[in-house]
């Protein structure tokens, strides 16, 4: 199970971003999605 994380800043997203391991970026609907894992885990970041 992925986790969802949604960041309401560009500050919140770019420090996400650099902490994560991205794997793919994916752009849906004009919403850019980077999906990687975060300690470990599987997660999917965007901006709302």
């Amino acid at each position: 199970m992925k986790i969802g994380i949604v960041g309401a800043m560009n500050e919140e997203i770019e420090q996400m971003k650099l902490d994560m391991q991205i794997e793919k970026e994916v752009i849906k609907a004009d919403i850019k999605f980077y999906e990687g894992t975060l300690l470990g885990k599987p997660i999917v970041l965007c901006k709302s």
